[in-house]
């Protein structure tokens, strides 16, 4: 299923941007391969067990970069110093086009998501 939420995204996105948003895609469901996706609000969003109110984490993008966003950035890790702020507690990394995603970060900030979106919905 999330194949093919994933190539139903792809068909709105910039195509210089399709590898960028599909390794993020496949970093952040192998640190949970069992997140639910879906398309909202023009991003590719991840929740769990069906709860996108509170959703991990989602990719979006614009003519020149995609961003991943992390619902509870705010109470993550960030050891390698590469989150920023985005709307409220919301944390984001941006990948302009031609980036080479470094799956192992991504995936290693996703499983973070997911331990701190605990913390998110508690306070």
């Amino acid at each position: 299923m999330s194949t093919i939420r994933l190539e139903r995204f792809l068909e709105d996105v910039e195509p210089q941007l399709a590898p960028v948003v599909t390794a993020l895609h496949e970093s952040i469901m192998a640190a949970k391969p069992d997140l639910d996706v879906q398309i909202s609000l023009k991003m590719l969003m991840y929740g769990v067990n069906g709860d996108f109110r509170h959703w991990v984490c989602s990719i979006g993008t614009a003519s020149d970069a995609a961003t991943l966003r992390f619902l509870p950035g705010a109470y993550m890790r960030d050891p390698e110093l590469i989150l920023k702020p985005g709307t409220g507690g919301i944390r984001v990394i941006e990948f302009p086009v031609g980036t080479q995603v470094d799956t192992d970060l991504v995936r290693a900030y996703a499983a973070e998501a997911v331990v701190q979106l605990g913390a998110y919905r508690q306070r």
